[in-house]
């Protein structure tokens, strides 16, 4: 559930009387078409993408770029939250450490192939206090740009979905 959708789901359950709720319960409908045409765009250009690169074999090592006639090649590009390492899952109780690690992880999808390309950067790795800065446009740059250079398909376009995040 995005951010906008919780303040709605907040502003219905606090509204105090009818008009108040019915419009929270409006605006919420909005933004709800909204998404949906989102979501739209999104499945119609990752099943584009299925169709162009459905016979498509990618040649080994780099691709230079435009060099393939490709036009509708998606990417998907998110962070997961930040994970602290070492890290147990089933682990009960606490755990000490001397220096507990933070990671940022960093995902990059190739709908079309079903292909994911994650990068895992270490807090003394980053710009910024552990690990902050990596999220700023820098950083997502840097990565964006290595993986379309590396594991790209010389595509002359692409289309590019990510969350709201103002580094993307």
């Amino acid at each position: 559930m995005c951010p906008k959708c919780e303040e709605h789901r907040d502003a219905i359950s606090k509204a105090v009387g009818m008009e108040q709720k019915q419009e929270a319960v409006r605006l919420f409908s909005e933004h709800l078409t909204i998404v949906q045409k989102e979501r739209e765009v999104y499945n119609k250009s990752v099943d584009d993408a299925r169709v162009e690169m459905t016979d498509y074999v990618r040649p080994a090592g780099v691709i230079p770029p435009c060099s393939a006639n490709l036009t509708k090649v998606h990417y998907t590009m998110d962070f997961s939250q930040a994970v602290s390492v070492p890290h147990h899952a089933r682990q009960e109780g606490p755990l000490y450490f001397l220096v507990p690690r933070k990671l940022q992880l960093f995902g990059i999808a190739v709908e079309a192939i079903f292909r994911q390309f994650n990068y895992v950067i270490d807090e003394d790795q980053t710009i910024g206090e552990n690990g902050t800065g990596i999220k700023g446009p820098n950083g997502v740059i840097s990565m964006l740009h290595h993986c379309l250079q590396q594991n790209g398909f010389g595509e002359e376009e692409c289309i590019i979905h990510c969350d709201n995040c103002a580094g993307k």
